[in-house]
């Protein structure tokens, strides 16, 4: 809902996301450019097709690569709205709005 997806983009601007996975959800973060990671265009639908909701889910809490977890830094609900913020980026055909 929403809510729920508001919630996780305050969350996605406050838990560092932003820094690797880019303020727009592009993969290009001012980390990601220092230390030449290759990270998914979360805007495009065919980057979220790669993955379902369990997984992103589980990346999120458990980390991947240099990819820190973040199980014991956020509730699971909080995982959640991440996730839906994360899944509405294509809906727009851009990055989501305020």
């Amino acid at each position: 809902n929403p809510v729920s997806v508001a919630e996780g983009k305050r969350l996605y601007g406050a838990t560092d996301c932003a820094l690797c996975h880019g303020k727009d959800g592009d993969g290009k973060g001012v980390l990601a450019k220092d230390i030449s990671m290759n990270l998914h265009d979360w805007r495009k639908p065919e980057s979220l097709a790669q993955f379902t909701d369990g997984e992103l889910s589980y990346l999120i809490l458990k980390g991947k690569g240099r990819m820190p977890a973040y199980d014991g830094r956020e509730a699971p609900e909080q995982v959640w709205q991440i996730v839906n913020y994360i899944r509405s980026m294509p809906a727009s055909g851009d990055a989501p709005k305020s």
